[in-house]
């Protein structure tokens, strides 16, 4: 029951809905990082699963190492989420967040 509720909660849809917006990371040691999400792309479905991305840009003051953070947005809530750094844009660096889900 708990998985259906997180994956309800973290449905491409929902994302899609804030692209563009502000997120909050939380990293430790009390510092944080406003975060925007500058993609969300569905990922190529395989049997038996549903998969997409988000791409979510730093400022350029910051730098984020691969981890799970603690991510706040004011419609979403506070999520945890495993951020990758994929590169640079302008000077600003991308994190990517990748979920694969189970279809029913």
């Amino acid at each position: 029951m708990e998985q259906l509720r997180m994956e309800s909660t973290l449905d491409r849809e929902v994302f899609a809905e804030v692209l563009g917006s502000k997120f909050t990371l939380k990293a430790s040691g009390g510092q944080s990082a406003e975060l925007e999400l500058t993609e969300v792309t569905p990922l190529k479905e395989r049997s038996g699963s549903k998969s997409y991305s988000l791409i979510f840009e730093v400022p350029e003051s910051h730098r984020v190492e691969q981890g799970l953070f603690e991510l706040e947005h004011p419609t979403l809530g506070e999520l945890q989420i495993f951020l990758v750094p994929v590169g640079m844009k302008k000077a600003r660096q991308e994190l990517q967040a990748v979920f694969n889900f189970a279809s029913d």
